[in-house]
């Protein structure tokens, strides 16, 4: 099941700003949640949201500092969603962080800092890109390696792997296109192997870069498993 929040920090009254129906977390937190059942578009439901109250908003003292879009999903098995370059953009312009949090079905979430396998997790980024041809023979990188019908290269840059990738496609725009490459051929991937919860913030810089580019971003989250 996948959840989704609209997050507004604030000591103010969101529900009498914006004549809506918020309820109040730890006296400062104003949420407003939607299930995958009653909608799949929830960043542009959101994002209109946010418009549409933007000059109260403001008039308070609330920014987009304040906002966050949260996509919060229960799985079974393994954790695999895809954020559409769309909804990046939409972020992306109004300047709203997202932030995905994922745990497995019928677990315990154990979020302390004294968890023992915290140090087992791992991060990576990956550029994939569908094409016949080899991007070592034109890429300015010449570490991809051929996956499943895939040239992948990989990152472990985990404080700016978005902005490595996006930089690596816009540095080799003019390689990538003439070779019959397009956004459609193109994916950015955000792998998380977690201890207990797959929980993750997406800038809205990095939002904006892809928006721009068309790029839709993969979210692959799996528990690690240390029996």
């Amino acid at each position: 099941m996948q959840y989704y929040q609209l997050t507004i920090e604030s000591k103010k009254n969101i529900n009498e700003i914006c004549n809506c129906n918020f309820f109040r977390l730890n006296g400062r937190f104003w949420i407003y949640d939607i299930t995958e059942d009653e909608t799949t578009d929830y960043v542009d439901f959101f994002i209109q949201f946010i418009k549409k109250n933007k000059e109260k908003l403001q008039n308070n003292g609330i920014t987009s500092d304040d906002i966050t879009v949260w996509l919060l999903y229960e799985y079974e098995q393994q954790c695999s969603l895809r954020i559409s370059a769309k909804d990046m953009e939409l972020l992306g312009e109004e300047n709203i962080v997202l932030c995905v949090s994922c745990w497995e079905k019928d677990t315990t979430l154990d979020l302390s800092y004294d968890n023992p396998y915290l140090n087992e997790e791992k991060i990576l980024y990956l550029l994939k890109v569908k094409t016949d041809k080899n991007p070592n023979d034109f890429f300015s990188r010449k570490n991809f390696c051929f996956d499943n019908g895939w040239w992948c290269y990989q990152t472990d840059n985990v404080r700016h792997g978005i902005h490595e990738l996006v930089s690596l496609i816009k540095n080799n725009q003019k390689q990538i296109f003439p070779n019959g490459i397009s956004a459609e051929d193109i994916n950015i991937c955000f792998y998380y192997e977690y201890a207990s919860e797959c929980s993750w913030e997406f800038s809205s810089e990095e939002m904006k870069e892809l928006g721009n580019l068309g790029l839709d971003l993969f979210i692959t989250c799996k528990k690690i498993n240390f029996n």
